[in-house]
């Protein structure tokens, strides 16, 4: 659904049940988790993502109406 990353391009999707935010990278060996985090609800929207100067957020909207942000350091 989106890229980000730290340096090395990052793929970033949501589990099945739309529960947590996860981000995959290419290995020699396939693919591999860089990292997960939770939601804290059930997903609603598709995720937007901001870079600036090399520092990515990431925002989500949950079915309770939350907004949920990730900022990175």
């Amino acid at each position: 659904m989106g890229l980000a990353g730290d340096g090395q391009p990052e793929l970033v999707v949501f589990n099945q049940p739309f529960t947590e935010l996860m981000a995959l990278r290419r290995t020699i060996d396939g693919i591999e988790k860089a990292w997960e985090t939770p939601v804290g609800g059930k997903v609603a929207t598709n995720f937007a993502a901001e870079d600036s100067a090399g520092r990515i957020t990431i925002g989500v909207g949950r079915e309770d109406g939350v907004l949920r942000i990730w900022l990175t350091p």
